[in-house]
């Protein structure tokens, strides 16, 4: 009766533990998942970052800038968590055949992306996403009106 009991506490122990690994993997993801794997080659995509400091903004539809930046934010891994700022450092929005498909704001120096409709999650990879901002072929266009 004793090693019966100790089995089924093992096994009890190793359920619940097997439990925890699966829910906390579950909270992981990433922004291809999320939305940029639903866009295709024939796409009319255009990308529109608002830059929070001085409301700055760019409208990319360069293909090859537009593909540059998705294969950037493709590799961007994310974990769900919660994160209670509200005004990130950019506001990314990116519309498919003119139909917004993803918008979020992104927390450069903290590691977080707030996703419209989906939560917060904090970038879990090391990329080079967050070096798109600084692209010198981006024409920031400084604006009075900081509307979205």
């Amino acid at each position: 009766m004793n090693k019966k009991r100790i089995i089924l506490t093992v096994v009890l122990i190793i359920v619940i533990a097997g439990l925890f690994y699966a829910f906390d993997r579950m909270k992981y993801t990433s922004l291809n998942e999320k939305a940029l794997n639903q866009i295709t080659k024939n796409d009319e995509v255009r990308i529109d970052i608002r830059r929070e400091s001085d409301s700055a903004r760019v409208s990319v539809t360069n293909k090859e800038m537009v593909d540059k930046i998705l294969n950037e934010l493709s590799v961007v891994e994310l974990k769900k968590e919660n994160f209670t700022e509200i005004d990130g450092d950019y506001r990314v929005r990116i519309y498919v055949n003119g139909v917004e498909k993803l918008s979020m704001a992104v927390f450069v120096d903290k590691n977080y992306v707030m996703i419209s409709k989906e939560g917060d999650y904090k970038i879990v990879n090391q990329n080079n996403f967050k070096k798109m901002f600084e692209d010198p072929s981006l024409k920031w266009v400084v604006s009075k009106d900081n509307s979205d």
